[in-house]
């Protein structure tokens, strides 16, 4: 006999096999985004030796990124099927980060790359985010929805703190070129778990025509709108603002300081 698709107890997600899956897929793209944050600038440092403006450079390339298509990319997924977008998101780094590598044993690595690759996986780490907590909604049942959330926000925060020394943990044990490498089979791993989520996932609610319906601008802005007009919710926005802001500034100023005081051939592997 099947097993049900829920869990048999309570509101808890636990065992429900197809958020299992989302879950898994959430976990590398969260750890992969941060490992991904402390060896791109490592690899900029150690291997090209770029100045220490370069440096912050790459990081606020990739933050910008994040701030110019943040809020166009939410509302395009929420009219699209949400598995192909984490799916071809992960694809999408997973080759991206692997162009690094091949470029590097080839002798063609520049600082240029670097950027490219910063941006698009900027790019695709919101996308896979958004269409995650989207799909969520309709994977899980009403009253295990808080628990399964509070899991992948759970994993986020864990990423956020524990992702940076795993991602050194790993430099140190395969050079930063080599961490890429692991982190492009984590993330064909987690589009191997999206794709394997069974429920059948459904269709998406249709785009509005132009002229009908609220304006796009209202769209892109009502969530901001409302989180900053909740006297709950806008303390805990400019806390996350400060906090990843701060957190974003460290990681380059953290490689730049400790490039006179790496071990030889810490970027390209012993």
């Amino acid at each position: 006999m099947p097993s049900p698709p829920y869990p048999p107890r309570g509101d808890s997600a636990s065992g429900h096999r197809d958020f299992q899956r989302l879950w898994t897929g959430s976990v590398v793209s969260q750890f992969g985004s941060a490992i991904g944050m402390v060896a791109l600038p490592v690899i900029a440092v150690a291997v090209l030796d770029v100045a220490a403006w370069q440096v912050s450079l790459l990081a606020g390339i990739a933050a910008l990124t994040t701030v110019l298509v943040a809020f166009p990319i939410g509302r395009r997924i929420e009219y699209t099927r949400k598995r192909p977008v984490m799916i071809g998101s992960d694809l999408l780094r997973a080759a991206t980060l692997a162009s690094l590598p091949a470029a590097h044993a080839l002798g063609a690595l520049t600082y240029t790359h670097l950027c490219a690759v910063a941006a698009v996986n900027a790019v695709c780490a919101i996308a896979f985010t958004g269409a995650s907590q989207a799909h969520l909604k309709s994977l899980v049942s009403p009253a295990r929805l808080i628990d399964a959330n509070s899991r992948l926000e759970s994993t986020r925060w864990l990423s956020i703190s524990v992702g940076p020394s795993l991602a050194g943990a790993l430099i140190a044990a395969l050079s930063a070129v080599g961490a890429l490498v692991a982190n492009t089979v984590g993330f064909l791993i987690g589009a191997l778990a999206v794709r394997s989520i069974r429920e059948p996932e459904p269709v998406p609610p249709t785009a509005p025509p132009p002229g009908e319906g609220p304006s796009k601008r209202s769209e892109l802005f009502a969530g901001l709108g409302f989180v900053w007009g909740h006297p709950a919710l806008r303390p805990i926005l400019i806390s996350w603002i400060l906090f990843a802001g701060a957190s974003s500034m460290a990681a380059p100023l953290t490689a730049v300081s400790l490039r006179g005081r790496r071990p030889k051939n810490f970027a390209v592997g012993r």
